[in-house]
């Protein structure tokens, strides 16, 4: 009686190796290639949000509350929801504003930075609340000025 694992094994040593590494090589690069370009974006959003996680913690201590799930199942879903911004909006980039590189006034249209700096922003805000919880600075007060409208940020980009 074959076993699933003994099909498993049947079946890949069916398959010429040189293929079965071809295949994966591709699907790799494809891969590789579609995160190169946004791989700083996911850094900085990892970093972000793991020093909001250990202020969140910190400062939910200092007020006498006990961090439970639910701080950190907040702190995982902004995880997977601003990777998936990002990558979402790398896609959008990639298929609908690559090919218009020929525009004379518009060489790229910058999605992904303009997502990730919504994400930094809230990302800032939020360790902003829990330092001056822990410490009693308010560090948004320094911080805001390089945020003060979304409208700054492309204004800032495009030079008008």
């Amino acid at each position: 009686m074959l076993t699933t694992l003994n099909k498993i094994e049947y079946w890949i040593g069916k398959l010429d190796v040189n293929v079965f590494t071809l295949y994966l090589s591709v699907i790799a690069a494809t891969i590789i290639s579609f995160l190169m370009p946004v791989y700083q974006f996911i850094l900085i959003t990892l970093v972000l949000i793991t020093f909001d996680y250990f202020t969140g913690v910190k400062a939910a201590v200092k007020k006498g509350e006990t961090p439970n799930g639910k701080g950190y199942q907040r702190t995982a879903e902004k995880g997977f929801i601003y990777m998936g911004l990002i990558l979402v909006l790398q896609g959008v980039k990639v298929v609908f504003f690559d090919p218009i590189g020929t525009i004379p006034f518009i060489e790229e249209i910058p999605l992904t930075y303009a997502g990730a700096a919504i994400i930094v922003r809230a990302e800032l805000k939020s360790i902003s609340e829990n330092v001056n919880v822990l410490t009693n600075v308010n560090i948004w007060t320094y911080i805001s000025k390089y945020f003060k409208t979304p409208d700054c940020f492309v204004k800032s980009y495009f030079g008008f």
